[in-house]
């Protein structure tokens, strides 16, 4: 059973270093000419990989700690338990004939040996996918599926602004700089969204601590 503890330090290490990294751009932009445009470009690239990368580690982080509790069916959110039996199920569906002891009656046994005792793996089928592209709309599916508030904890005044600032300036940017368009980018824009991006991700590491600290995961009734 992985403690609390050990789950923090294992989100503190994954943000620290990529914190690291984009204050290294930081630092990078800052001694930039400001016609440096192929800096900010590269910066911006970066500034959304560190997103990208954060999101998918730390909610499998999430994920793994949760399943590590050793709860029961009864005792967890359905999301996490389709999450738990994604493998099972994605095996089933390849049977033709529900009485398959390899598939459907195999998933069943498990189901119900599971309702009140954890026979299920900490490691589960399903990796956290963001599809090449961390928009909101994916960060819904995401958070949604690990059993997560799906605007970050966010009220619904910062989540409309965040929003903006995921889609158009994070990810819409990177996407045409990464195909090949041409997008010209100011220090000072780069300033900004580097620094906004250090506080969301701070933002996210303590909205999954904190569901982990509030046993978020249990099915409360």
């Amino acid at each position: 059973m992985e403690s609390l503890a050990d789950f923090q330090n294992k989100l503190h290490r994954e943000l620290a270093w990529r914190k690291r990294e984009v204050s290294d751009y930081r630092a990078l932009v800052r001694n930039a000419d400001d016609s440096a445009n192929h800096i900010f470009r590269s910066t911006q690239v970066m500034l959304c990989a560190h997103w990208e990368g954060f999101l998918k580690k730390a909610v499998s982080l999430y994920l793994k700690h949760v399943f590590s509790q050793d709860l029961s069916l009864r005792k967890l959110r359905p999301e996490l338990i389709a999450v738990a039996f994604y493998g099972d199920v994605i095996k089933a569906a390849e049977a033709k004939y529900p009485g398959s002891e390899l598939n459907h009656v195999s998933l069943a046994k498990i189901i119900v040996a599971a309702i009140d005792k954890k026979v299920f793996s900490s490691n589960t089928a399903w990796n956290v996918n963001t599809e090449g592209n961390p928009g909101t709309d994916v960060v819904d599916k995401i958070l949604r599926s690990a059993g997560l508030n799906n605007q970050i904890g966010f009220d619904e005044a910062a989540w409309s602004t965040t929003k903006v600032f995921i889609n158009e300036q994070l990810v819409a940017d990177r996407h045409a700089i990464a195909h090949g368009q041409m997008r010209v980018l100011s220090k000072d824009a780069m300033l900004e969204r580097s620094e906004r991006l250090l506080r969301l991700l701070d933002h996210l590491n303590d909205h999954l601590y904190e569901a982990a600290t509030e046993r978020k995961y249990v099915l409360t009734s």
